[in-house]
């Protein structure tokens, strides 16, 4: 058997008020002078000062850099780069949803090589100087990702950025508790995704699948309590650990079809990411089951489904698809159609997402008939 790749990208660091630790932390590896990137989103709920309260408790003086944008533009990273660089910082606190932790984690590609984000697309490297990640959301757990997704500002097009990992990721629930229920779900949906194409990824490995797996218990038994509290610290931490397990798991499994359609429908539709991903989430499971049959059974048994043992791989595709659906519902995810999408625009998008290279991580072929299959098929769920 080849090596396989087991992925730990960063140390973490879990738990309701865990942030309490993260000054010293910091100082234990003799820095002193950290700059906050996050988004004026955090600042306003008062998370960045509660984050610099930490360090100044700890004896640090902060620096706040709060311009980072949604989806993490390419033109904004030198201007975060040249922030960092005029507050002669000597570590980064990459604070936020995966927006900003994606931008924090760019910039530190880029702090002693200015130039063009795009110079470096493919050649991965560590950061020039040590991050800390902590995130506000459970979604992209881009917080122990060896990846920032970065949005290129003239095409709107994804790309990434490789990194070999945070020095420390503090992951406290506590800060996830302000995030509305809508978004709650949409980013939960995303967690799903990361698990779904990881379990069934073509580079999966018994990591990947004990963290994709656990991951996809963790969100049945705490999204629907999650969405419909967002106070629930228990939800709130079963949401934090699931988003961290899929993100390590897809860390060495990949995404794939799924989020080659999110990036497809990007430019198109500005809908949320994990609204997208959760709603190619049904589709992907009908489709892969034809290849990796029980994978697609074990999931649908961990949303509930009773697949019988007899059953067909298409069968098994369609049970599992349908209960997808139905968690979907329960927690609030809306229809393309309720937000006023057709079926032919979907099926419209077939080559923008033959264009994406991730889709060929699959494990089926993606052809221009499946393609166009897969985006149909997010037609089927009605919210």
């Amino acid at each position: 058997m080849a090596a396989q790749k087991m992925s730990q990208a960063a140390m973490m660091m879990f738990g309701a008020g865990s942030l309490s630790i993260l000054g010293e932390q910091i100082k234990m590896r003799g820095l002193s002078r950290p700059v906050i990137i996050t988004d004026k989103g955090v600042t306003a709920a008062g998370v960045s000062a509660k984050v610099q309260n930490v360090l100044k408790e700890a004896g640090l003086e902060s620096v706040l850099y709060d311009d980072c944008l949604s989806d993490a533009p390419s033109d904004s990273i030198p201007v975060a780069a040249d922030a960092f660089r005029a507050a002669k910082g000597d570590c980064i606190v990459a604070l936020g949803g995966g927006s900003s932790i994606d931008t924090a984690k760019a910039v530190s590609r880029t702090i002693l090589n200015p130039g063009p984000i795009t110079d470096i697309i493919g050649k991965p490297g560590a950061p020039d100087v040590p991050i800390f990640t902590v995130p506000t959301t459970s979604g992209t757990g881009s917080e122990v990702t060896t990846v920032a997704v970065i949005s290129n500002s003239e095409t709107s097009k994804k790309f990434g950025v490789s990194i070999t990992g945070a020095t420390l990721a503090v992951v406290d629930p506590e800060l996830t508790m302000g995030v509305p229920p809508v978004i709650t779900a949409q980013t939960g949906m995303d967690v799903t995704a990361h698990a779904v194409e990881a379990i069934c990824g073509r580079n999966r490995n018994r990591m990947s699948d004990l963290r994709g797996f656990e991951s996809l218990r963790l969100i049945v038994a705490h999204l629907p309590a999650a969405v419909k509290d967002g106070t629930d610290i228990v939800a709130r931490t079963g949401m934090s650990l699931a988003s961290s397990l899929a993100g390590l798991a897809f860390s060495d499994s990949t995404t794939s079809l799924g989020h080659a359609i999110s990036q497809a429908l990007a430019a198109a539709f500005h809908l949320h990411h994990g609204l997208i991903c959760g709603l190619a989430t049904p589709p992907q499971l009908e489709l892969f089951a034809e290849a990796v049959p029980e994978r697609v059974r074990r999931i649908a048994e961990v949303f509930g489904a009773d697949v019988p043992l007899d059953a067909t791989n298409e069968e098994i595709g369609k049970i599992a698809a349908k209960k997808m659906r139905e968690f979907m519902a329960a927690v609030g995810l809306p229809s393309l159609g309720q937000l006023g999408y057709t079926r032919e625009q979907l099926i419209a998008q077939t080559d923008m997402l033959m264009a994406e290279r991730m889709k060929d991580i699959s494990p089926i072929e993606i052809n221009e008939e499946v393609a166009a299959r897969a985006l149909s098929m997010m037609c089927d769920y009605e919210g």
